[in-house]
C-alpha cells in the first residue's frame, strides 16, 4: 500500500456571503468560538461508536476512534479512525498460506486513518492534513460527518480545497516524462439533455508520446503560474486537445500521467482546480513521526495564506 499524506486548505465564511472574506478560524461566531470548538462539539458523540457511519450512495463506511484537541498543542485537532468500502461479496485470503474466509455485501474493509485539523491565531485560513493510504484519505469522512454539521450549526459555510505545492510540483516537472494527457469535456448543447439521456454526454480527447509530454508540462506549468500569481501562458489552453466546436463544450477535468525518477503521478486537474501534491512517506508514519512531520510542514504550507503575506 502506498503511504503518504496530503494537505487541504480550510476556510469558513458567513452563509449569506459565501464568496466574502473568510472568518478568523479562532473566532468564527464573533464571540470567541473556534472552528475546532465546533468540530469537537459535533464529533464527540460520534467517537467510539461500534457501528460505523455509512454513506449508502457511495457504499462507504467510517468511524471515529479519537478526537483530541490537546495532544498536539493549541490550534490542532487530531482525528483518528477507520474508513472503507462495502457492498461487494468475495473472500479475504491470506496470500502466504492461501487460507481465507468469505465476506458479504454488508461487510466493510476498514483502513486505519488519521488526520489533523489545524488553525492559527487570528488567521483566516487553516489546514487539514490527512494520511493517504493507497488512494484513500480521511478528507470526505471528516467533511461529511464533522465539518458540514458544524457549518449548519454555526450558520456558516466551510470549504475544503486542495493545497498545491508549487515548489514540489516545479521540481517534479523539471525532468518529468509525461506519458499521456486526457481532457474530458461536458456538453453544453440543449439537445443533449433529452429525457432519454441518462448521463450528461462527455467528449474525451487524449494524447500520448512527445505530444503528451509537451501538452502535459505546459498545462501543469500554466496552472502553477496561475496559482502563484504569474501570468498564465497561452499553453494552458492545451489547444491540441480542444474540441472543434469549443462553444458547445466546457472542460470537466484533465488527467496527466507522468514519471520523474521512479516517482509516478496520475495528476487530475478539475475545472478551476489545482493538482493535489502527495507527500509520500514509503511507510505509515508513527503517531510521533506524523506529529513532527505535519507540524513542521504546516508552518511552510500556511505561509502563503497568512494575512501578512507570509512574513511573520
Amino acid at each position: 500500500m502506498k503511504e503518504g499524506y496530503v494537505a487541504f486548505v480550510v476556510t469558513v465564511r458567513p452563509r449569506n456571503r459565501p464568496k466574502g472574506d473568510p472568518l478568523p478560524l479562532d473566532n468564527i461566531d464573533g464571540k470567541g468560538a473556534s472552528l475546532i470548538d465546533q468540530v469537537v462539539q459535533i464529533g464527540t458523540p460520534l467517537v467510539g461508536r461500534q457501528i460505523p457511519e455509512t454513506q449508502p450512495k457511495h457504499q462507504t463506511a467510517h468511524r471515529f476512534d479519537k478526537l483530541d484537541a490537546t495532544l498536539w498543542g493549541p490550534g490542532t485537532l487530531l482525528i483518528e479512525g477507520e474508513a472503507g468500502t462495502y457492498g461487494a461479496d468475495g473472500s479475504m485470503v491470506q496470500v502466504q498460506t492461501g487460507t481465507g474466509r468469505p465476506f458479504g455485501v454488508n461487510e466493510a474493509s476498514m483502513i486505519p486513518l488519521r488526520a489533523c485539523l489545524m488553525t492559527f491565531p487570528a488567521e483566516r485560513y487553516g489546514l487539514l492534513i490527512s494520511e493517504r493510504r493507497g488512494a484513500r484519505t480521511f478528507r470526505y469522512e471528516i467533511e461529511r460527518s464533522l465539518l458540514k454539521p458544524a457549518a449548519q450549526q454555526g450558520g456558516v459555510t466551510i470549504a475544503i480545497e486542495a493545497h498545491m505545492d508549487p515548489k514540489a510540483w516545479g521540481q517534479f516537472l523539471k525532468d518529468a516524462d509525461v506519458a499521456s494527457v486526457k481532457a474530458v469535456y461536458r456538453s453544453t448543447r440543449l439537445e443533449d439533455y433529452l429525457p432519454t439521456v441518462s448521463t450528461q454526454p462527455k467528449l474525451t480527447l487524449s494524447a500520448e508520446g512527445p505530444l503528451a509530454s509537451r501538452l502535459g508540462k505546459s498545462f501543469l506549468r500554466g496552472v502553477i503560474d496561475r496559482v502563484s500569481g504569474k501570468a498564465a501562458p497561452d499553453a494552458i489552453l492545451v489547444g491540441d486537445l480542444t474540441p472543434r466546436d469549443v462553444d458547445n463544450y466546457e472542460r470537466e477535468r484533465v488527467t496527466i500521467k507522468a514519471e520523474n525518477g521512479g516517482l509516478k503521478r496520475t495528476i487530475t486537474v478539475e475545472a478551476d482546480g489545482v493538482p493535489q501534491w502527495v507527500y509520500e512517506t514509503g511507510q505509515r508514519l508513527s503517531l510521533a513521526a506524523a506529529q513532527d512531520s505535519w507540524l513542521a510542514q504546516a508552518e511552510e504550507l500556511i505561509r502563503p495564506y497568512r494575512a501578512d503575506g507570509g512574513h511573520s
